[in-house]
């Protein structure tokens, strides 16, 4: 009776291998990369999988929290909502933008780039900047092409996965957020939690450092005039 079982248990095995094969699809591994930190007891992994053959071959990056698989999009949407209801007036500045023809258009006036330092609790470091009115280039940037892992990305971005943040996504053309460990420096920045009837914090920066108190975590962070690294302590 057991070999019985072992010889189903090795066809169902092959059998699976053969379909992610045909299809062109790799089995989903875990790969070493940027995660925000978690209280939760069960395990909580960084999992990559591929997709496609040939030119058309792509990557997708997913967080396994216990026995669920989710897209970083999807997980963060509590925190994200809270982020775009915290900072709604700031998101929906606008200003009026010339182009090099004369022409004149109304975008955005203020960036906000929000890191998603933790998962349960759900907490971001949200950076604001104002978007110069005769710039084409957004205010973080060169903070996003140097430290923020892009998906499917191969060797230049070897040291943002160890030190960087994982790309989410860009909302609305001036929201972008990432998770990990470190954010870009502005002199206006907030802590925000996903929990209801918790607005944002103001951080004040006291001798490049700063430490917000939230009622489950206590948030340290330090800059160098660039960079904001994060440390998140829960209580």
């Amino acid at each position: 009776m057991r070999a019985g079982k072992s010889a189903l248990t090795f066809v169902a095995a092959v059998g699976l291998v053969g379909i992610f094969a045909t299809v062109g699809c790799d089995m989903p591994r875990e790969e070493p990369g940027p995660l925000p930190r978690t209280t939760a007891s069960n395990s909580f992994k960084r999992i990559r999988k591929s997709h496609g053959s040939g030119v058309g071959r792509g990557v997708s990056t997913y967080w396994e929290e216990g026995r669920r698989l989710v897209t970083p999009h999807d997980r963060v949407t509590d925190i994200r909502n809270a982020i775009e209801a915290g900072l709604r007036e700031h998101l929906l500045r606008k200003q009026v933008a010339e182009l090099n023809d004369g022409r004149r258009f109304e975008r955005p006036s203020t960036y906000v780039h929000a890191t998603v330092i933790s998962l349960r609790p759900d907490i971001a470091i949200a950076s604001v900047a104002e978007i110069p009115v005769d710039s084409l280039k957004g205010p973080f940037d060169d903070f996003i092409l140097r430290s923020v892992l892009w998906p499917g990305g191969s060797l230049p971005n070897d040291a943002k996965r160890a030190f960087g943040n994982e790309y989410i996504n860009c909302y609305n053309g001036n929201l972008t957020v990432s998770a990990g460990p470190i954010a870009p420096f502005n002199e206006e920045m907030y802590a925000i939690s996903g929990e209801k009837n918790m607005g944002p914090q103001r951080i004040q920066f006291v001798e490049n450092q700063a430490t917000v108190k939230l009622h489950n975590a206590v948030i340290t962070m330090t800059h160098d005039g660039t960079t904001v690294r994060v440390r998140v302590d829960y209580r």
